[in-house]
Parts: C-alpha cells; sequence; structure tokens
C-alpha cells in the first residue's frame, strides 16, 4: 500500500509545481502603479487668437448665431461663448448625456439567438451503440417582450439628463453675462473715480 501512495505523490509534484508557475505567471501579469509626475507648465492657449469655438455647436440661438473673435476683445456673448464651452461641470453632464444616449441606443438592441451543437459518442465496446447528436435552438423571448418598457424608460433618461444639460448651461450663460455687466460697471466707475480724483 506504501509504494502506491509514494508513487502517488512523486506523481503529484509536477502538476501542483505546473501550477505554482501558472499562479506565479498570472500574478506578475497583474497591473501595477507607478505615479506619474505632473505637467510643469499649464495647458493653456497662449494668447487669445489661439482659442477656437466652434458656435454651431453652442446650445442656445444666441450664442450659436454669434460670431467668436476674440481678436478684437471679448463682449459679453464671447465670455458666455467661453464659460459654456470651458466649464468643467458642463462637459461632464455632456459627457453624461453621451453615456445615456448609448445606453439607450443599447437598450433597442435584441439579444442574439443561441444555437448549441452537443454530441455524444459511448465507448462501452459493444457493437450495438448509437452516437448521439443534440441541436438546441434559443432564445430570451423576456427580452423582447420587456424592449418597448426598456427603451422608453432609456429614452425618458436622455431627455431628463438633456434637460438638466440645458438648465446648467443656462445658469452658466446668466451668470457669465451677469460677471461681465458687473465688470464692465466696476471698469467705468474706476475710470470716472480716477478722473474725478485727477481734478481734486
Amino acid at each position: 500500500m506504501k509504494p502506491v501512495v509514494a508513487t502517488l505523490m512523486r506523481a503529484s509534484q509536477p502538476l501542483k509545481m505546473s501550477a505554482l508557475v501558472v499562479l506565479l505567471g498570472t500574478l506578475s501579469a497583474c497591473a501595477s502603479y507607478t505615479p506619474q509626475p505632473l505637467p510643469q507648465t499649464f495647458n493653456a492657449p497662449s494668447s487669445a487668437n489661439a482659442i477656437n469655438i466652434d458656435p454651431a455647436q453652442l446650445p442656445f440661438r444666441s450664442l450659436s448665431s454669434h460670431l467668436f473673435n476674440p481678436a478684437d476683445g471679448l463682449d459679453m456673448t464671447e465670455v458666455a461663448m467661453l464659460a459654456v464651452v470651458n466649464n468643467p461641470q458642463l462637459r461632464q453632464s455632456r459627457d453624461a448625456l453621451g453615456i445615456a444616449r448609448a445606453q439607450s441606443f443599447a437598450a433597442g438592441l435584441l439579444p442574439d439567438p443561441q444555437l448549441s451543437v452537443t454530441g455524444d459518442r459511448p465507448t462501452n465496446g459493444t457493437a450495438t451503440n448509437t452516437n448521439a447528436f443534440n441541436l438546441n435552438l434559443s432564445y430570451d423571448v423576456n427580452a423582447l417582450l420587456q424592449r418597448s418598457s426598456r427603451v422608453g424608460s432609456a429614452k425618458a433618461d436622455v431627455r431628463r439628463i438633456n434637460l438638466e444639460l440645458l438648465w446648467q448651461e443656462w445658469q452658466t450663460v446668466s451668470q457669465a453675462r451677469l460677471l461681465f455687466t458687473r465688470l464692465s460697471a466696476q471698469t467705468q466707475l474706476m475710470a470716472q473715480l480716477q478722473a474725478a480724483r485727477t481734478l481734486l
């Protein structure tokens, strides 16, 4: 009895070593973290002429019909255009809208039918054995029944996110125009105060 156990133990040693090698190889393939240094320069345009905005992509008619030309100075509408294009929260909301549109498209997709073929070949050595084959075609009918509700829900979600984005863009435009008006008024007031001071 002991030689049989010893033989089994010796036979399992290569199996254990193979499993260990596979495990170590898998662990070495894992991603590791290495910190990246921060950039030393700020990635901003060197001049106002380097800023490009496509007005056709802006949400409101008052912005999309305005020509963006920072070379002659920024007016109130151009400041609002810059605020809408460069606001990080609006960029995040636009990304969320893109994700919702992709999910809406995916909600309308139907699952593929599945076809499987299996074969059975008995090997008990008798001459009367018969090979068995099985062909299965399956389809998820629940996905077909629930498609309209999934598509409707996804479209409603896209509409909700789009309206939230428009509301955020409208608030950003209003805030930019308000700040531009305040800055212009304070600049004029400062010029008047400087002129009054020189008269004294």
